[in-house]
């Protein structure tokens, strides 16, 4: 009576004639209101996998007969069940009904389902994006790789899937798997901007990596968010090559420049030609 998953025995008309305390719990009935009772007409099984004929048939066959199952409570509610049945035979080998240990899994499917959806809701962001998002394992294989990456290689998600980072990168691997490397060891998040060699083109990426831990808290693979800033760095050394010409204008011109903070009157730069003349 301890046990916590119901256990029902029936016998070969599969009429309940043992119901214990985990069984009311589940479904709740009490023992007088189903022994003796159709276990058909007390549960209302629906499998999900096969017909009730077909169930039937393989545990007249086999002796047992495991699986999930859809049991209904006294309220009506329906219940995920993983039932494990198993033949009653006398001395003789005769049968003479059947036990079965039930245990609801209800909760456990409902939050895979819910695990399932938050998966489906963020594939199809990650499809959206219009960045790079990939998964690497320790093997520093892609596990992952969303349309817009893979639209890079040329290639659809399921032909890089297994790929090892040094076909997909063969010149820039090592510096990438160091840095993979290194989430793995520490656990801890790394950005990085890089320019990454394509097929076709060399990009400036700026890659955000993140550690998919386990229960246990062991780095089990590598999440990968990259955007392209390839203008972002071409915007960035046009200016520095703007400002290294205006330097060098300002320090070669044959005036004399100097520049002034306005509220103190501090000299904050000046250039070749002022010190040349004035001596400093």
């Amino acid at each position: 009576q301890n046990i916590s998953d119901a256990i029902i025995a029936t016998d070969m008309d599969y009429r309940i004639t043992s119901w214990n305390e985990a069984a009311e719990k589940t479904y709740g009935w009490k023992p007088d209101e189903v022994l003796g009772e159709l276990l058909s007409e007390k549960l209302t099984p629906e499998y999900p996998a096969a017909s009730r004929d077909q169930v039937t048939q393989s545990f007249v066959e086999d002796g047992a007969w495991q699986g999930e199952v859809i049991h209904h409570h006294k309220n009506g509610t329906p219940l995920h069940i993983f039932g494990s049945v198993s033949m009653l035979k006398d001395n003789h080998n005769n049968p003479l009904g059947a036990v079965s240990l039930n245990q609801d899994i209800t909760e456990r499917k409902r939050i895979a389902q819910k695990l399932e959806e938050s998966e489906k809701g963020y594939r199809t962001l990650a499809e959206a994006a219009q960045d790079f998002i990939f998964i690497i394992n320790p093997d520093m294989r892609v596990e992952y790789l969303n349309d817009f990456g893979a639209a890079v290689f040329r290639r659809n998600p399921k032909e890089i899937i297994g790929t090892p980072l040094t076909e997909l990168f063969p010149h820039t691997a090592p510096e990438l798997g160091e840095s993979l490397q290194l989430v793995f060891q520490t656990g801890e998040t790394l950005y990085q901007e890089n320019p990454i060699e394509f097929p076709d083109r060399v990009l400036w990426l700026g890659t955000r990596l993140a550690p998919i831990t386990n229960a246990s808290g062991e780095t089990t693979a590598v999440l990968g968010l990259a955007r392209d800033i390839t203008e972002t760095k071409a915007v960035e050394a046009a200016l520095l090559k703007s400002e290294a010409l205006y330097q060098d204008l300002y320090n070669n011109a044959p005036d004399m420049y100097v520049s002034v903070e306005a509220a103190s009157g501090i000299i904050l730069q000046c250039n070749r030609t002022l010190e040349i003349a004035t001596g400093y």
